[in-house]
């Protein structure tokens, strides 16, 4: 529930795993919580990280769905009026959509309310690999508790870039040739079609 996808097996709680986001610069990502409160590595996307909750007396879901779009298959995850734990009264919704080809986006069509973390101002936003905490710490990180870091209908795209070394994109952040550009769709709808319950 809390705006993050871990890879590699349980999250460490049957009940949401951590909601503590962390930088993205850390050279290892660990997810905790749960019974005995374990502590484990995990690769992570996170397309807004931050302590949310599916409150009993507001209606939300995380929703997902299979589809092909252009002859692509994707996996959508939609977390639909999602809220914030201390403030159960602001539900915002946004989407992660997983392609098989390696890119991905971020959707993010409510994001504004009367919380404090409210456009992602307190949320880790970004993606982290699985790496044992080597040196070759590898991540992508859009922000981290960053005030106003979205805004309704922006969207993130992380696509592959040529060369890996490549940095020199303007207005793109790049890494191990993967490369996250954010687009503001103001004033319209954005790209995202509904999804069916699980």
């Amino acid at each position: 529930t809390n705006g993050f996808i871990a890879m590699g097996g349980n999250t460490g709680s049957a009940t949401g795993g951590s909601y503590n986001n962390p930088s993205l610069a850390n050279s290892t990502i660990l997810v905790t919580g749960g019974t005995g409160a374990p502590t484990i590595e995990r690769a992570v996307i996170a397309p807004y990280w931050d302590d949310l909750f599916f409150a009993g007396t507001q209606p939300g879901a995380l929703f997902s769905a299979n589809r092909t779009v252009n002859g692509v298959n994707e996996l959508v995850l939609e977390y639909s009026g999602v809220q914030f734990f201390g403030a159960q009264t602001t539900p915002q919704t946004f989407q992660t959509v997983l392609r098989e080809n390696g890119t991905m986006s971020f959707y993010y069509p409510d994001v504004t309310s009367a919380a404090s973390g409210t456009n992602g101002a307190e949320a880790t936003i970004g993606i982290h690999d699985l790496n044992g905490g080597g040196a070759a710490n590898m991540y992508l990180q859009y922000s981290f508790n960053t005030p106003a870091a979205l805004s309704n209908f922006d969207r993130i795209d992380f696509v592959i870039v040529p060369e890996p070394g490549l940095m020199s994109l303007a207005g793109f952040l790049t890494v191990g040739g993967l490369a996250a550009v954010r687009r503001r769709l103001r004033n319209r709808a954005p790209r995202t079609e509904p999804v069916t319950g699980v």
